[in-house]
């Protein structure tokens, strides 16, 4: 993806791609390649254009840092703020740490959970989480796709 004609030359323009903690998202750059940045958890979405500062760093190193994007971040729907961080409840155990696992929010909402990579995530155990996807499907209900923020809680 490419600037607007006199943008300075240390900004590059990217795509974001995907969460890949609960706060870093993974960018494709305009030349193609993918970059990990630090983000604010619940600030984008992936698809989302972003702006970059790029910098050397080093003799043949370059330091990305996000500034942040142009496009608003659409609702996520049953979640009243996807920046603000709400309880969730694990409904499934992982079979290792990190992995996927199903879980229910406050309100009853069904959503898939990205515990810390370090926990292996067991029914019954809450995090705060952040929305990070969602999609809609066939039959017209969304599906959110959420990064938990916090260790296990307490009960």
């Amino acid at each position: 993806m490419h600037g607007p004609a006199g943008a300075p030359a240390d900004i590059v323009f990217g795509t974001v791609v995907r969460w890949t903690t609960a706060t870093r998202v993974e960018v494709q750059l305009g030349s193609g390649a993918a970059h990990s940045v630090a983000c604010s958890p619940g600030t984008l979405l992936p698809g989302m254009p972003v702006q970059l500062l790029d910098r050397p760093h080093g003799q043949q190193q370059r330091a990305r840092r996000l500034i942040g994007s142009s496009a608003t971040r659409p609702p996520t729907p049953g979640w009243s703020d996807p920046a603000w961080p709400e309880l969730v409840t694990v409904t499934s155990s992982a079979g290792s740490p990190g992995a996927l696992v199903r879980a229910v929010t406050a309100s009853g909402q069904e959503i898939t959970l990205q515990p810390p990579g370090t926990f292996q995530a067991r029914a019954g155990d809450r995090y705060a989480a952040v929305p990070a996807d969602h999609v809609t499907l066939p039959h017209g209900a969304v599906h959110v796709q959420a990064v938990a923020v916090s260790a296990p809680l307490p009960t």
